[in-house]
C-alpha cells in the first residue's frame, strides 16, 4: 500500500478549520452520528467484499472506523486534526494518520473509501482534483462514499469552520467527469446541523469501473 505524500502543491486543507476541531476535539467528539450516517454505514459494509481494505478520510471521532473494524475490515484511519485522532485513540482505541488532504496520496489501495462530511471543507477551486485523487484511491469495482453539504459558494460557519457547498446537480456532473465510476446509490435533504443552520445535505455512493 502506498505511503502518504505530497501529492498536490494546490492548498486543500484550511487552517483555520483544523485549528477549531483540534481547541474543540473533546466537545466535537461527544457527537453522536446521525441514523442517516449509520445507515449508510450498514450499505457501504454490505457491499464490500469480507475483511475488505477501507480508508476512512477524516475519520473525526472514529466511529465509522470502530464499526468497520468490529466488522472485521482492515482499516486505514486519516484526519487532518490531530486532537481528534486523540479522542478517536482515547473512545475507540484506534490508531489515526493525521494528514492533510494534500497529502493523500494513495492509489488502487482501497476496496472502499468512506468520507462522511470532510470532503466539503476543500475550497471549491480544488475539489476536483482532489475528488479525482480519492477516487483513485479505490480498486477497480470498489465503492467510495463522499457526504458534503449542499448549496453554492463557501463560507464560514460560525465556529470559524471553512465549508464549500454544492448543488446536487453539479456534484453528479462532476462526479461524471472526474471520477471513472457511476453513481449507484444517493441520497438529499436538509437539517439544523452542528452550527444551529438549516442547510441541504447529500449522500453519495459510487461503484469504481472495473
Amino acid at each position: 500500500m502506498a505511503e502518504i505524500s505530497n501529492a498536490s502543491t494546490l492548498k486543500q486543507t484550511d487552517s483555520r478549520t483544523l485549528t477549531y476541531y483540534d481547541q474543540n476535539a473533546t466537545i466535537y467528539a461527544a457527537r453522536k452520528p446521525h441514523h442517516e450516517d449509520i445507515d449508510a454505514l450498514e450499505y457501504f459494509m454490505s457491499e464490500m467484499p469480507k475483511g475488505g481494505d477501507i480508508c476512512d478520510l477524516g475519520c473525526g471521532n472514529g466511529w465509522a472506523s470502530a464499526k468497520l473494524i468490529e466488522n472485521g475490515f482492515q482499516v486505514k484511519a486519516i484526519d487532518g486534526s490531530a486532537g481528534l485522532a486523540a479522542e478517536a485513540k482515547r473512545i475507540y482505541g484506534l490508531t489515526v494518520a493525521v494528514a492533510k488532504f494534500e497529502e493523500f496520496s494513495y492509489r488502487s489501495a482501497f476496496d472502499g473509501l468512506w468520507a462522511c462530511w470532510s470532503l466539503h471543507h476543500a475550497p471549491r477551486t480544488v475539489f476536483p482534483e482532489l475528488l479525482k485523487r480519492v477516487s483513485e484511491s479505490v480498486r477497480p469495482g470498489g465503492l467510495l462514499f463522499i457526504s458534503v453539504k449542499g448549496g453554492t459558494g463557501e463560507d464560514r460557519d460560525s465556529f470559524d469552520r471553512f465549508y464549500a457547498y454544492h448543488e446536487w446537480h453539479e456534484l453528479s456532473e462532476l462526479i461524471g467527469t472526474a471520477v471513472d465510476g457511476q453513481i449507484i446509490r444517493h441520497a438529499s435533504w436538509s437539517e439544523k446541523c452542528f452550527e444551529g443552520k438549516e442547510t441541504p445535505l447529500h449522500q453519495i455512493f459510487i461503484r469504481m469501473a472495473r
